[in-house]
């Protein structure tokens, strides 16, 4: 008898494999981020961290796809703007301020919800099948998540916070901004893409950031402005043209699934570089994700 019902659809290696890259770049960079923003402000963080992508962006997206412009600002000017109001301004938002109102572990949890919500969209708008054996993926997904980011500790969802709240509203957005940028995706090329982001997103940053933050605040030393580019080329150089190209390939909700990887990439990071530990319970969460995105991304 199978176990999970429904047909096999087999994706290319090598497509499911770039998803997954991408997570472990964007994983990465939160770890970074997360240290980071400790000292240093959102604002004054996203605006050195697309100061440092554009240079790096403008130099290979033109190195491989030629001086024009065309290709900055998608031919669906709508759904450009509409992407990039979801991610960097409503929902970047949106999550900021949740996680800042809410528990660290928490906010980390919340996060991976993101393929649900992404299914849901492709439910509504892309018309995508549900099979229990999907949903029964989803949800393994999100239970080994679980594990890997609270330790199975459930009593910390005993009280909701209003920064929970935040952070869920906040992937409404986000979520949505799959759909619209996967359809981007199909004339679209992702460096000159998300170089466009880049221009349009540094003003609105350094506005908020004159705007809102003390002059002592850009007191920033050298070793938080290097973290600040590591994890720029990690995130905004790296991560997202990947992500970017992932959707010409990958169904979203598919490639929001194989992104949950940027768990466990986290995880070893912190291993690493903050001397963080791994209880088991996190490592079999780690398995029971790594196992779900397989069987995602055949079952897609």
């Amino acid at each position: 008898m199978e176990i999970l019902p429904g047909p096999l659809i087999y994706v290319s290696g090598k497509d499911v494999a770039l998803g997954i890259i991408s997570g472990i770049f964007i994983g990465f960079s939160i770890v970074i981020m997360s240290f980071v923003t400790k000292t240093v402000h959102p604002f004054l963080y996203a605006t050195i961290s697309t100061l440092f992508a554009i240079p790096f962006l403008f130099i290979i997206s033109f190195f491989f796809s030629g001086y024009g412009l065309k290709g900055i600002v998608s031919d669906n000017k709508s759904d450009f703007v509409m992407v990039f109001l979801e991610r960097a301004i409503i929902g970047g938002l949106l999550l900021t301020f949740g996680v800042s109102m809410t528990l660290a572990i928490k906010s980390v949890f919340l996060v991976q919800l993101e393929p649900a919500f992404v299914f849901a969209w492709s439910v509504l708008l892309l018309k995508e099948s549900i099979r229990k054996s999907k949903l029964f993926l989803i949800g393994s997904l999100i239970f080994g998540a679980f594990l890997l980011t609270t330790g199975g500790a459930a009593k910390i969802f005993e009280s909701v916070l209003f920064g929970d709240l935040l952070i869920l509203a906040a992937l409404i957005f986000l979520s949505h901004s799959y759909i619209l940028s996967a359809r981007m995706m199909k004339t679209a090329n992702p460096m000159k893409l998300n170089l466009g982001f880049s221009l349009l997103g540094l003003p609105v940053f350094v506005v908020l950031s004159l705007l809102f933050l003390p002059v002592t605040a850009f007191n920033i030393g050298i070793y938080y402005i290097f973290l600040i580019l590591v994890a720029s080329l990690l995130f905004n150089v790296t991560g997202l043209p990947l992500w970017l190209f992932s959707l010409k390939k990958l169904k979203p909700w598919v490639l929001a699934s194989a992104l949950v990887v940027q768990t466990i990439a986290g995880a070893i990071l912190s291993f690493l570089w903050l001397g963080q530990t791994l209880s088991l319970v996190q490592m079999v969460g780690g398995g029971v994700i790594l196992i779900s995105v397989y069987l995602i991304s055949l079952r897609g």
